[in-house]
């Protein structure tokens, strides 16, 4: 497994780092520590050196250091995974060109980007690499922040994983399961419904609104047996009892964020780029919307890249919508 971690030379302790210490690799992986320097012009010029000699030296010297940094963060790195082979890369030009472009010439599996959100600044450099990363990566994207709650590793850490009813929960789970987890993990499996007890109350006609009602209480136990039996398959791995799941109603950004803050999660895991419409309603912009909001550390699969089972067509009804309906989940259960 190749693993890019994007260092910012100026934090004394990269929150990134928790991926790395939190799970097991392989003899064979290889961990990338890269960093990016701007070009050798633009910094002349921001430095307001004129004499070359007196450029290259500085130059050289600044080099050296971001080189030392890199490779004292090997170093410790080193000490608590002795197994793995580590490298360190120094970039040159703008943060998110160069490492999306490294990103997929090496290329990578997972790209680790970190972000404290402190200060706007902070934000806008999330805006910015994060989110061409989570656009274009060809892999998936972990953005980390930091505090950790839990840096014990004897303490479990818990996992919310936000699913929709498309083929692409199942390259979620699948990654997950991929991913040898060195602390206890407690998983939280996450579908959000639309919010319907409005639609029945205003139904005039009794039979019709008992109907509706009917529906809305058997898509809600569809999820949730859909849910177990994704449970059940993780248990097998992770062990009895660390599985468990939830159903909630209303806008997936915002219950995602609320169940993962009252949870008190340490990591999300989210599928991203579906292709379709009713993709879209979990997988495009609500992802982007969690990796950017979320208090804990993300992670956003990509599906595409793994074999998983083809994507069910909706049924008839519900490829009909009304023009005020907004894009909803749909109310096909895959077996």
């Amino acid at each position: 497994m190749k693993i890019l971690i994007a260092i910012d030379c100026k934090e004394q302790v990269h929150p990134g780092l928790a991926v790395l210490l939190t799970r097991s690799w392989t003899a064979d992986s290889v961990i990338r520590f890269i960093t990016v320097s701007r070009g050798i012009d633009s910094i002349g010029d921001m430095l307001g050196v004129r004499d070359p000699s007196d450029f290259y030296v500085a130059e050289q010297n600044r080099v050296n250091h971001i080189l030392n940094k890199l490779t004292q963060l090997t170093n410790e790195v080193r000490k608590v995974l002795p197994h793995g082979i580590f490298e360190e890369r120094i970039l040159s030009g703008h943060a998110k060109e160069e490492l999306l472009k490294h990103a997929e010439h090496w290329p990578a599996d997972l790209v680790v980007v970190g972000s404290h959100q402190q200060k706007f600044i902070d934000f806008v450099l999330l805006g910015g690499v994060s989110q061409l990363l989570l656009e274009h990566a060809p892999c998936p994207v972990h953005i980390a922040r930091s505090p950790e709650r839990n840096r014990d590793m004897t303490e479990p850490q818990n996992i919310l994983v936000p699913l929709d009813y498309s083929s692409h929960a199942y390259a979620t789970i699948d990654w997950i399961l991929r991913q040898n987890f060195r602390r206890p993990c407690r998983v939280r499996l996450f579908t959000v419904l639309p919010r319907h007890e409005g639609d029945f109350a205003r139904e005039k006609d009794p039979e019709l609104a008992n109907d509706m009602f009917t529906r809305i209480q058997e898509t809600r136990v569809n999820a949730i047996t859909r849910l177990e039996q994704f449970a059940e398959k993780m248990e097998q791995q992770l062990g009895k009892g660390a599985v468990d799941c939830d159903v909630q109603e209303g806008s997936p950004k915002d219950e995602i964020l609320k169940a993962a803050k009252s949870w008190g999660a340490n990591l999300i895991v989210i599928g991203s780029h579906g292709r379709t419409g009713l993709s879209r309603f979990l997988l495009g912009s609500v992802s982007k919307e969690v990796a950017t909001h979320a208090k804990c550390s993300v992670e956003v699969v990509r599906p595409y890249q793994l074999e998983v089972p083809p994507e069910p067509e909706p049924e008839e009804e519900d490829k009909v919508r009304r023009p005020e309906e907004p894009d909803r989940i749909p109310h096909v259960i895959p077996h």
